[in-house]
């Protein structure tokens, strides 16, 4: 039908500026129209098929000659008043080239150069810029990106100054620039923006994601796009990602830094890529990571993303998050023996902070006990509670050292109830976390 059609074209018009253009203006206003279309088609009608004021172009309008001169000085006063600079600015000149005159005149006692005047026209000095300092901007999650220090790559430090390792909270500090965002940068579609299309019919729920987390996007990179997940591998956590160049000129030189965090994860060797990535070319990249590095102020809540900070030989810095799944942060001697479980259970952990809630999705025992294997969460014993109920115990221990105890009851509707013991709160909600997600 006509409207099934309709639905098609603006689907994949919607697609098309919110996934395909690189154009920031282009993507915020396909999101709102999506956002207008998912809760409210009457409020987007009257947006869309409002009276609209006409859009007129008066720069045909003007002399050949004066059009000239005025795209000539596009960047000066001259483009909005729509005048000559000679018009506006004659006095300022004659005044400039007086004190000129004045002050030869008191360094050599005499005066050998003629007055100015209407016959005698004096160029405008060249303007010395003065440096702007710019305010600290951005979210507060990332401010403390800006005590690393990129110091080191072959890209060209930009102007500003450059925080070390032991100082600098705002986020400009960070090698003097970029241009930060809550997403790290311009949301993927369906990332840091509400899902829309829940209100809309034939919309299924919303863009569709792209392949992979999207960690900054050429939008923010300028051209840089990055995609990528951590996971862990071979005993130690890493961050796989996809380096591409979405825009028009070679970048080289990539380096990364990531924020402080739960478990000081850092960056162990700062360089993303060092070779030349061409226009329209995508290249696999690893960076291995290491525990030791700073970490956020105590009471914080455990880190489920990092924020990361990634550099070019544009110079240009973009800021981005990447998932942090707790299975990446447990490391492989996590398991206990029976005896030093119990010992540690009823003992140094006794008073310690307890945190229990349902679960659903484990399993049988045999199950759980399988699947939480692989993510480093060991089995140490099993036995039955007095009404008949399986009862599992488990460990795991994260990669600066922290000890979790693990109990499961399972219950004969499918269902289990999880209790863990840990010496910091955040990190007993975060493996309650991560067990529900599972």
């Amino acid at each position: 039908s006509l409207s099934r059609v309709a639905k098609g074209i603006v689907r994949d018009a919607l697609n098309m500026a919110t996934r395909e253009s690189e154009n920031p203006d282009l993507r915020d206003r396909g999101f709102i129209y999506w956002r207008l279309l998912s809760n409210n088609p009457e409020a987007a009608k009257k947006v869309v098929l409002s009276q609209k004021p006409l859009i007129s172009d008066a720069s045909l309008q003007l002399e050949e000659g004066l059009l000239n001169t005025l795209v000539d000085n596009i960047s000066t006063l001259a483009s909005i008043y729509h005048k000559p600079p000679e018009t506006f600015v004659s006095r300022l000149r004659r005044l400039h080239k007086s004190k000129e005159y004045q002050g030869k005149q008191g360094a050599e006692g005499r005066d050998e150069s003629p007055a100015p005047g209407p016959s005698q026209p004096t160029a405008l000095p060249e303007p010395v810029a003065k440096p702007v300092e710019v305010a600290p901007s951005g979210p507060n999650v990332m401010d403390d990106l800006l005590s690393l220090d990129f110091g080191g790559g072959n890209a060209p430090a930009p102007a500003g100054p450059v925080s070390g390792m032991s100082g600098g909270d705002g986020i400009m500090d960070l090698l003097g620039g970029g241009d930060p965002s809550p997403g790290g940068g311009y949301p993927a579609p369906g990332g840091g923006y509400p899902t829309p299309g829940a209100g809309y019919p034939g919309f299924g729920g919303g863009p569709p994601q792209p392949q992979g987390a999207m960690v900054i996007d050429s939008a923010t990179g300028g051209g840089m796009e990055i995609t990528g997940s951590i996971s862990r591998v071979g005993g130690r956590p890493v961050f796989d990602a996809t380096l591409s160049n979405k825009g028009n000129m070679p970048l080289s030189g990539f380096e990364v830094r990531f924020n402080k965090n739960t478990y000081g994860l850092a960056a162990q060797n700062g360089t993303m890529h060092a070779d030349m990535l061409n226009p329209g070319q995508s290249v696999p990249c690893r960076v291995e990571l290491s525990s030791g590095g700073p970490l956020p102020p105590a009471g914080s809540p455990a880190s489920t993303v990092l924020d990361v900070a990634v550099r070019n030989s544009s110079g240009k810095v973009a800021f981005g998050k990447v998932p942090l799944p707790l299975s990446a942060v447990l490391v492989e001697d996590g398991k206990l023996q029976s005896r030093a479980y119990l010992e540690m259970w009823q003992g140094q952990l006794a008073q310690s902070h307890e945190v229990t809630r349902d679960l659903f999705g484990l399993g049988s025992p045999e199950q759980a006990q399988s699947s939480l294997a692989q993510s480093n969460i060991f089995f140490v014993a099993r036995t039955t509670s007095q009404d008949g109920r399986a009862v599992l115990y488990f460990s795991a221990k994260t990669v600066d050292d922290a000890i979790l105890l693990l109990e499961v009851g399972f219950n004969p509707d499918g269902s289990a109830k999880a209790c863990i013991k840990s010496q910091r709160s955040d990190l007993a909600g975060a493996l309650l976390d991560f067990l529900s997600q599972r």
